[in-house]
């Protein structure tokens, strides 16, 4: 082998990615395409939740079965963060478009910034989301039944006022509990098997 073949064999052809030390900036570049990406993939699942919602009760369950899903939600949450540090890291672009933040120390503070920001969003997001779960207590039948009696006393004290064999609680409870109270206790609602 000659001299010149095996100087070429040790140089690299040309440079790439293991050449570079990493930096910030070019792992927020790098990051902010990832997080376009996946981006994409969490809108096709939320297309895919309103689909579902709009084709019926069965294929709704199921998106939503596995929006529960450990997988799921580990999908939902990954989406959020992506979100929240594509955002961020759009506004750092558009100072970028502005003029500022050129110098490598504001570049670095604002990088920084970027993930203190992702961060603090995606836990304020996920906080509040499960606080609202923790709120939203299932009321027994019991207390349904008791909260629409006291919602239909007063409205009126008899059940005449309503056409038909359903009483206001009937009307009341039998979509859930009291979820339909304002149609059924404040209004004549129209009824199958109608008395003339």
């Amino acid at each position: 082998m000659s001299q010149g073949a095996s100087e070429n064999k040790e140089r690299p052809l040309s440079p790439h990615l293991l050449v570079y030390k990493p930096q910030l900036t070019s792992m927020l570049s790098i990051l902010h395409r990832a997080t376009g990406v996946a981006l994409i993939v969490g809108t096709l699942m939320v297309a895919w939740w309103l689909v579902a919602a709009a084709i019926g009760e069965d294929a709704y369950n199921g998106a939503r079965d596995f929006a529960n899903s450990p997988l799921g939600t580990l999908m939902i949450f990954g989406w959020s963060v992506a979100l929240f540090y594509h955002l961020s890291n759009g506004i750092r672009h558009l100072f970028w478009d502005l003029g500022y933040l050129f110098k490598i120390e504001n570049a670095y503070k604002a990088g920084y910034f970027v993930l203190f920001m992702t961060v603090l969003l995606t836990g304020i997001t996920w906080f509040a989301a499960f606080s609202q779960a923790e709120d939203a207590v299932p009321v027994s039948t019991q207390e349904s039944v008791e909260s629409c009696e006291k919602l239909c006393a007063s409205y009126s004290d008899t059940a005449k006022d309503f056409r038909g064999e359903r009483t206001c609680v009937e009307l009341c409870t039998e979509e859930g509990p009291c979820s339909l109270p304002h149609v059924a206790c404040t209004e004549v609602p129209e009824m199958k098997g109608d008395k003339e």
